[in-house]
This record gives structure tokens, C-alpha cells and sequence, in this order.
């Protein structure tokens, strides 16, 4: 392991490939940012255009996925309160109570 640190560490400058023989995850990653070093503006600039746009893709779908769970809760609400509403409508209570009681409107209970 030494040799091939030692290796690295006097050719990093001209390397432009990890050895296939590299298993060791330290040694990799000291490969890659090595690399990265020698890159051009336009390659530095592609990779951060890259990083961005990955970056954006990931945000927007946490941002899906929240929307989901709360379209999810706002529904789950939405049918409690109808069966709610329906519970009092069959046991006689007045619309407008039930319309108070739930936030649905009259017109809604009406059509339960």
C-alpha cells in the first residue's frame, strides 16, 4: 500500500487515470481529486453546471415527494369530515350545524 501511495504522490501531476489494480477507497478518491486539479475551466465549469443541475433534480423531487404526503393528510382531513358530516346528517342534525361543525358547505352535505 505504500508503494502505490508513494506512487500517487510522485505522479498525481500527470495522471489522468486510476490504476485498475486501486481497491483502496482512500487511494481512489485521492485519484479522482488529483484529476480534478488538472482539469480545464470548461471541464471544471461542466462539472459544476452538472452538480447543479443534480443538485436541483434531487430538491425538486424531496419537494414532490412532501407535496404527496401532504396531499395525502389533506385528503385523509377532507374524508373525515365527510364521514363525519354524513354521521350527524343521519342521526338529524341541521345542515347548518353540520356545515359549522366540519367547514363543508351546505351544498356539499346536501349532496351526501
Amino acid at each position: 500500500m505504500i508503494d502505490r501511495w508513494t506512487f500517487f504522490i510522485k505522479n498525481a501531476e500527470r495522471l489522468d487515470f486510476i490504476p485498475d489494480d486501486v481497491k483502496d477507497e482512500g487511494l481512489k478518491s485521492a485519484y479522482l481529486e488529483a484529476d480534478e486539479h488538472n482539469w480545464s475551466k470548461a471541464e471544471l465549469n461542466a462539472y459544476f453546471d452538472a452538480s447543479v443541475q443534480e443538485g436541483d433534480q434531487t430538491n425538486e423531487r424531496i419537494k414532490a415527494e412532501q407535496k404527496g404526503k401532504l396531499d395525502g393528510k389533506i385528503e385523509g382531513k377532507l374524508e373525515g369530515k365527510i364521514e363525519t358530516a354524513k354521521n350527524l346528517k343521519i342521526i338529524g342534525v341541521a345542515t347548518a350545524v353540520i356545515s359549522t361543525a366540519t367547514g363543508l358547505s351546505e351544498e356539499e352535505i346536501e349532496k351526501l
